[in-house]
């Protein structure tokens, strides 16, 4: 009888989707299980325009609700699966949801001499810029030949590759997999991992065996919808944890005796900009180390952004570093254009619909964004390949180095 309390009525008045660990009285009256991913924390990064990245017809969720609320004091665990269609009312007189109903407080265990030694983060301390590098992980085992190459060719050119799984919603072999490969040849790896893709205990068991290996440097994301999945309002489909909740158990768990260097990924396109604010800071407190963003194709908004972001508390320490399109071939260009999150500024796209060959006109188009990059309150750069070979890579690499240092020592001089 007290499930059909949440059916008949709260179903029809605030569209609840009968979790069992109701939050409608921390969220304004909107349900946040009605977002297709069943966040609990806010907005995923592909929001743009005020529209959900499953249902682009539709309004997000979150935004909805922070019109309402003001930003949690913490964050909510991860759903309980086994809560899912049984009575909220009853779950909250017996207490059943109390630890995914309540806000945990962040409680980030501070870095020591005891964490991962992470190359990387080394790095970051140095005066020259960081630059990463993205190899998504082979959908066979025989594609690891292919990241091998790879990664030989740019050894000793960049400062770390991520290990990206299941790019784009489609299956992939693990990202530890393709991160072993890259340890191998010399460059540490950043490995992600995809709120979308495990429940918290596997997650930790995932990081522990990461740890392990020696691999200190872990991104931590929410993940895209699956392209191949139907695009569905069930709990059958809702994620399993987000990335703020792997950002927690990463930096507060005591499992594991050393804390990795801890990434996520933040959208400077996120409209309005204060969705991404509250998103990051969350992050930032809970204990993000660095951040990776959203594609980026030009600098204005971006530097509005960012100046936003170095206000943040402790948003001076977060070590930020904008994600640049390497745009070679018009299949990727295509694949870029439908990534979720993903605002192709219209003056960059008419870089490369110039007369010429396109990867020439990509390449120009991105060293053109990395010099004006440059010039701002920038940690580094995240490369992303869509179709040009690994020597232009190289080149760019080389470029972002050599004019990161005139700009060092032109300063250092005026």
């Amino acid at each position: 009888m007290p499930l059909l309390f949440d059916k008949l009525v709260k179903g029809p008045v605030f569209g609840c989707q009968q979790c069992g660990q109701c939050l409608l009285s921390q969220t304004g009256y909107v349900c946040p299980m009605t977002c297709p991913k069943g966040l609990r924390n806010g907005p995923c990064g592909g929001t743009l325009d005020g529209a959900c990245e499953v249902f682009p017809d539709r309004p997000c969720v979150w935004l909805r609700i922070d019109s309402k609320t003001e930003p949690a004091p913490g964050l909510h665990q991860p759903f309980d699966p086994a809560l899912v269609e049984t009575s909220s009312l009853g779950n909250f007189v017996s207490g059943r949801d109390r630890s995914t109903r309540l806000v945990k407080t962040y409680r980030p265990r501070p870095g020591s001499e005891n964490d991962t030694p992470s190359v990387l983060a080394q790095r970051f301390e140095s005066a020259a810029p960081v630059v990463t590098y993205e190899i998504a992980s082979p959908r066979k085992v025989s594609g690891l030949e292919r990241v091998a190459a790879t990664v030989e060719a740019i050894r000793g050119i960049v400062d770390g590759i991520n290990t990206t799984t299941n790019a784009g919603g489609i299956p992939s072999l693990h990202s530890l997999e393709t991160a072993r490969v890259v340890a191998a040849n010399g460059i540490p790896p950043i490995v992600q991992f995809c709120g979308r893709d495990q429940n918290a205990d596997e997650f930790r068991d995932e990081i522990a065996v990461a740890l392990n290996d020696g691999f200190a440097n872990i991104l931590a994301l929410t993940g895209d919808w699956n392209p191949n999945t139907e695009r569905n309002l069930s709990s059958e489909y809702w994620f399993p944890m987000d990335s703020l909740q792997m950002v927690d158990l990463l930096a507060s768990h005591n499992d594991f005796v050393k804390r990795p260097f801890i990434g996520v990924a933040s959208n400077p396109y996120t409209t309005p900009i204060s969705a991404s604010l509250d998103r990051l800071n969350a992050k930032l407190q809970a204990g993000a180390d660095f951040t990776q963003t959203q594609a980026v194709t030009e600098t204005a908004v971006f530097g509005t952004w960012l100046a936003a972001v170095r206000k943040l508390p402790g948003g001076e320490r977060l070590r930020v570093l904008p994600s640049v399109p390497l745009i070679g071939k018009p299949r990727p260009l295509e694949i870029l254009k439908n990534l979720a999150g993903v605002r192709l500024d219209p003056g960059f796209a008419s870089q490369l619909e110039r007369p010429g060959d396109l990867a020439n006109n990509g390449l120009a188009a991105a060293l053109t964004l990395i010099r004006e990059l440059l010039q701002m309150d920038i940690d580094g750069i995240h490369l992303m390949n869509f179709g040009v070979p690994v020597s232009a890579v190289i080149d760019v690499v080389s470029t972002v180095k050599e004019e990161f240092g005139a700009r060092q020592a032109v300063a250092q001089h005026g």
